[in-house]
């Protein structure tokens, strides 16, 4: 099943005037970021399911997190994400990789794995958590 926000998130994110289009610095979900980095180690590797333009991506970098790796279905929010990569030339530290969550059949290796403001746009988040190693740190948020 292909999600069917997949399309309808290309054009919010494609709005250059929208808090995902600035430093995250200036988003009004700073806060809860904050507190989802302050719950990682530094020296850590990170897996953000929908990962969406990238600014957790760098906050988490600018922490010192070691690995990134975000999954996200919108390539607009992708390209996005790919030119922060590029600003900060910081491609050996993270990857963004494009995946219909619906269409997920496993998740790379990390020590977290975190799901920001994301679970809730998902009409079946149970099997896409379930693909979550079991033991590992995880950080899940919701409105």
């Amino acid at each position: 099943m292909t999600n069917p926000l997949s399309k309808e998130y290309d054009l919010i994110y494609a709005k250059e005037s929208r808090h995902y289009n600035k430093h995250y610095s200036q988003s009004p979900y700073l806060r809860v970021w904050e507190k989802v980095a302050s719950l990682i180690a530094p020296d850590s590797t990170v897996v953000d399911i929908g990962c969406g333009t990238g600014q957790v991506m760098e906050l988490l970098l600018d922490k010192g997190v070691q690995q990134y790796t975000g999954y996200e279905f919108s390539k607009v929010a992708i390209a996005k994400a790919n030119s922060i990569l590029e600003q900060r030339n910081d491609k050996d530290k993270a990857v963004i990789v494009y995946q219909d969550l619906y269409e997920l059949t496993e998740l790379v290796e990390s020590d977290y794995y975190i799901s920001i403001e994301v679970v809730e746009h998902l009409l079946d988040d149970k099997k896409v958590i379930g693909f979550i190693p079991k033991g590992k740190n995880v950080i899940i948020t919701v409105p």
